[in-house]
């Protein structure tokens, strides 16, 4: 850590904001390695090592299992061939999974107006991929949040970014439903297929905390969130969901307006996304060759056809949403105020603005 990221904690044991001091630290040219954290006002203490915070205070059994399960899926990840080279490759490697993962990143990286220098959370943060595209791409001051620290599965990976890159991530190792984060620290929280790991009671309360520790007129990204639909109704239908239950993942599955109206009531205002993965949706060029089947043919012109018309597209993701389960939830929630940093010209497409009027009409 470096000593200024002492203005973006708060006392995860009394709630003060912005109340440690450093005792001991220990630095190399880059960062504060080892120190203890005290707070001044409640004298409780957490502990910096290997640069990453530890504000973990606490923490559910639940989540200690979840911790300890993604430590051994580290070790499965080793034996079936990853290591620095491949999560250095992250997120442009050959499969759905991560094909949607960078389908997602492109998207938020052309859709919002990233200024440098501005502050952005990465919730389950993970082998820290997302956080140092913000970093690399948008100049970004980025702060890594998760459960385990763990390398591969955890923020002790961030460190392979930043021996790769000129860039700096903070690490904290904290809870998404009481972050140890200041109030209105930040002006961007992204969160990709993160939210579903919170039982219901928790998912109201890690979007009201997103909200506290967003600037007025920030934005909260969530990206490829687990939904329920009539095709998979519940968590065991959604393969990739069971298989993470196997490492004691603390996965649920909730349908699309249960997301929304959580993150209504935590004092956000919503706008759905649709996800660039669905060709109605993507920005590029769509072609119809001679070599297309009638089929194939036939998807190309009904998705041309829904570029214009928002409001039947929007219809349409709803379908692909509750129906057929082909759509995760992709949507963009802004604190009401006034930002400090207005929106670039131009950075949303007025397609999109259209889609947002119509999906915030949803129930």
């Amino acid at each position: 850590m470096q000593s200024l990221f002492l203005d973006v904690l708060r006392c995860p044991a009394c709630l003060t904001d912005r109340a440690f001091d450093l005792v001991g630290p220990r630095s190399d040219e880059r960062e504060i390695r080892e120190a203890i954290l005290r707070c001044r006002q409640c004298g409780h203490e957490g502990h910096v090592q290997a640069g990453i915070v530890d504000l973990m205070h606490q923490p559910p059994e639940f989540v200690l299992r979840e911790a300890q399960g993604l430590e051994r899926f580290a070790a499965e990840m080793r034996s079936d061939g990853w290591d620095k080279e491949a999560v250095l490759a992250l997120p442009y490697r050959q499969d759905g999974y991560w094909y949607a993962q960078a389908t997602a990143m492109h998207q938020a990286l052309h859709q919002h107006p990233f200024g440098p220098g501005q502050r952005l959370l990465d919730v389950g943060s993970n082998t820290c991929w997302a956080s140092a595209t913000f970093a690399r791409e948008r100049d970004l001051d980025v702060v890594a949040l998760d459960i385990s620290a763990a390398p591969l599965q955890g923020l002790a990976t961030a460190q392979w970014w930043m021996d790769a890159h000129p860039i700096f991530l903070e690490r904290l190792r904290s809870l998404m439903f009481a972050p140890a984060l200041a109030s209105e620290a930040f002006d961007w929280v992204w969160c990709c297929e993160v939210l579903h790991h919170n039982h219901r009671e928790n998912l109201e309360r890690t979007l009201a905390e997103l909200f506290r520790v967003l600037k007025p007129g920030g934005r909260l990204i969530a990206v490829n969130e687990t939904v329920r639909s009539l095709r998979h109704p519940g968590v065991r239908g959604q393969g990739a969901v069971e298989r993470v239950e196997e490492w004691a993942g603390y996965e649920h599955s909730y349908l699309r307006r249960t997301y929304l109206r959580a993150a209504r009531r935590a004092g956000f205002e919503v706008a759905v996304k649709g996800p660039w993965y669905l060709p109605a949706f993507e920005q590029g060029m769509i072609e119809i060759s001679p070599e297309m089947s009638i089929a194939q043919g036939l998807r190309a012109a009904l998705a041309h056809a829904l570029r214009r018309m928002p409001r039947v597209r929007m219809r349409y993701l709803t379908w692909k949403t509750y129906v057929t389960g082909a759509a995760a939830l992709f949507f963009v929630a802004t604190k009401p105020g006034s930002s400090a940093s207005p929106p670039t010209p131009g950075a949303v497409a007025p397609a999109d603005r259209e889609l947002d009027r119509a999906a915030r009409t949803e129930p």
